[in-house]
């Protein structure tokens, strides 16, 4: 048994030799491109970008919340009620599975969020101040 352990040892380590990955026989690959397909690309990064002066930023803030159901068309019903009342006021539906929640404005305070929700307790039932991101740039109300 001890006599067949170098051996196998050295047959091990011959085999590991062996397995080794080979070195490629090409140092460069050349590839040859399209010039439209530069143009492409060019075209597609300007249609989707956003202009600094236009993109939203995002910071912690209340907005209020006047729908929570699972009746999505109830949910566009209530927001498309609440633009025709309040048309400068941004509104959000958000999907929370399987929840429908349309929430409008964009409060820096709670006080403000809560003086809107009373302003539209007598259209909207129930009504509530929810934390959520909201957008600094565009219109917001105070």
């Amino acid at each position: 048994m001890f006599r067949s352990f170098p051996l196998l040892f050295i047959l091990l380590f011959l085999t590991g030799q062996l397995c080794a990955q080979q070195q490629p026989a090409y140092k460069n690959i050349t590839v040859k491109e399209d010039p439209q397909i530069e143009q492409y690309y060019k075209k597609a990064a300007a249609a989707n970008a956003i202009p600094a002066t236009t993109a939203a930023q995002s910071t912690k803030g209340f907005r209020v919340q006047i729908y929570n159901g699972n009746d999505r068309t109830k949910a566009s019903e209530a927001k498309m009620k609440f633009i025709k009342k309040h048309p400068g006021i941004r509104s959000y539906i958000v999907f929370n599975n399987p929840q429908y929640r349309v929430r409008v404005g964009d409060f820096t305070t709670r006080e403000d969020a809560e003086t809107f929700r009373e302003k539209l307790q007598n259209d909207f039932q129930p009504t509530m101040v929810i934390p959520d991101l909201i957008n600094v740039s565009g219109k917001t109300h105070k």
